[in-house]
């Protein structure tokens, strides 16, 4: 998986979510992983939306996700929003998304 949005905001890409995640693991990596354990990896959809840029932002304005207003949504436009939107979709699109789904099967027998 490659973190687009890690390339201009990393300290404050809400998906690094520190300390939960010691390792983060890229399409290939999970691929190899499951070839050891006798699996294949057979698709992948990616599924970031809009919140890796809100909760990003937020981040960069110091602000916590735990505050009970953070994500009231009253910081972030309309216009903003659908722009989130339009760029998380794009990603996905393009196999960029911060986040995804692997679908992994026993592997066939050789």
């Amino acid at each position: 998986m490659r973190y687009e949005l890690c390339v201009t905001l990393c300290v404050n890409w809400v998906q690094l979510d520190a300390p939960r995640h010691y390792y983060l693991h890229t399409a290939k990596s999970l691929e190899l992983l499951a070839k050891n354990a006798g699996l294949e990896l057979f698709d992948v959809a990616y599924d970031s939306s809009y919140f890796q840029f809100e909760g990003s932002e937020l981040y960069a304005k110091d602000i916590s996700l735990k505050d009970s207003n953070a994500l009231d949504s009253s910081h972030l436009t309309r216009s903003r929003y659908k722009e989130y939107r339009k760029l998380a979709r794009q990603l996905n699109a393009q196999g960029r998304g911060d986040q995804a789904i692997f679908y992994f099967r026993k592997a066939p027998a050789r």
